[in-house]
């Protein structure tokens, strides 16, 4: 079925309306009724009933929206705990209660994507703006009402605790499915293949990573992930120069680094020297890596900045230029970004 037999669906049951919400609710609980068994009945029936809703008196509007919170307040409520018995170091009591959460949402099917709407969960706005530019999404992105991204990153974590890590990596995938780009999920997803011993997986998904690498320190944490792959490959000089890059983006990773650094002179039984920056570019154009953050990633915040500031919006303009001064390495850009960050945040909104 064609978005387009929906459109022509939703078309003709709107010819119906009357603008009288006495007669139109009636009227489009029975449209919801008729389409049952139809193969976008799903669609069909979601909407009559947002219709309903716009129909509905604010005092019932209200009632039902505080119903809905309510709802939602009891799940993050849930969630919330599950995660201080974690840290507690409860973890089959945290397992128990993410587990059952998970199931319960998922036996609700309230958030299911359909064929005219998709629901996604961004934590923040340069999630949503990354998305919609990297996967050019079709239908309407809906938001669920519960932090279902967060849920399944807890149920994944928790699950490598347990040392189940193929139900992790499942659990995770659920998260990637309602944000692609969430770098933690992503980041952790990654990972669940370098605990199985699958390194060209665990390759393929730290350059996904890359793809959402938006704050510095997740730049940094990529080039570590690629200094454990080459460590894997035993190619020491190339993962000496991803770590030394990962130090550029993230200094307070330094212990970490000099761990690993460790490491790779002791499987070498001796020093290994940092490679030069030319020699680091040819290692990136051997092996397929990249030395600098994602162009697409960096190219969408400065274009959104200063779409921002072109409209006057000072605080997002700010938000974005942050992100892009997060990317930039080169000190005199850093410099005039920083002063116009400063004049930005001196004119308000």
């Amino acid at each position: 079925m064609s978005n387009n037999e929906y459109e022509t669906i939703m078309a003709t049951i709107r010819a119906g309306l009357t603008g009288e919400a006495d007669k139109d609710i009636p009227y489009l609980r029975e449209q919801a009724e008729a389409y049952k068994g139809h193969p976008l009945q799903k669609e069909i029936i979601r909407e009559c009933y947002r219709m309903i809703y716009g129909k509905l008196p604010e005092e019932l509007k209200k009632q039902f929206t505080d119903a809905l919170d309510k709802d939602t307040e009891a799940l993050s409520d849930r969630l919330e705990q599950a995660e201080r018995e974690r840290s507690q170091g409860n973890l089959k009591g945290a397992l128990e209660i993410v587990e059952k959460l998970a199931q319960d949402i998922e036996a609700a099917g309230m958030y299911a994507d359909d064929e005219v709407s998709e629901y996604r969960d961004f934590e923040e706005l340069f999630e949503d703006l990354l998305y919609r530019h990297q996967y050019q999404p079709k239908r309407e992105i809906r938001r669920p009402g519960f932090q279902c991204a967060r849920l399944y990153m807890l149920l994944g974590s928790l699950r490598i605790d347990d040392r189940r890590i193929g139900d992790a990596r499942a659990a995770l995938e659920k998260g990637l499915h309602w944000c692609p780009v969430n770098f933690a999920l992503r980041c952790e997803y990654a990972e669940t293949f370098r605990m199985l011993g699958d390194m060209d997986g665990f390759w393929r998904e730290s350059l996904e990573m890359f793809r959402c690498a938006f704050r510095p320190k997740q730049v940094g944490r990529c080039f570590r992930n690629f200094s454990f792959y080459f460590v894997e490959k035993k190619l020491y000089p190339v993962a000496v120069g991803c770590l030394k890059r990962s130090l550029e983006f993230d200094p307070t990773a330094k212990n970490a680094v000099r761990n690993e650094y460790n490491y790779i002179c002791s499987q070498v039984g001796g020093q290994v020297p940092l490679p030069s920056a030319e020699k680091f570019c040819s290692f990136a154009e051997r092996y397929g890596f990249p030395t600098d953050p994602d162009e697409t990633v960096f190219g969408l915040a400065r274009a959104c900045a200063k779409a921002s500031m072109d409209k006057g919006n000072s605080k997002t303009a700010v938000y974005m230029l942050l992100i892009v001064f997060g990317l930039t390495t080169d000190k005199e850009s850093r410099k005039d970004l920083k002063t116009l960050i400063a004049q930005l945040e001196g004119t308000g909104e």
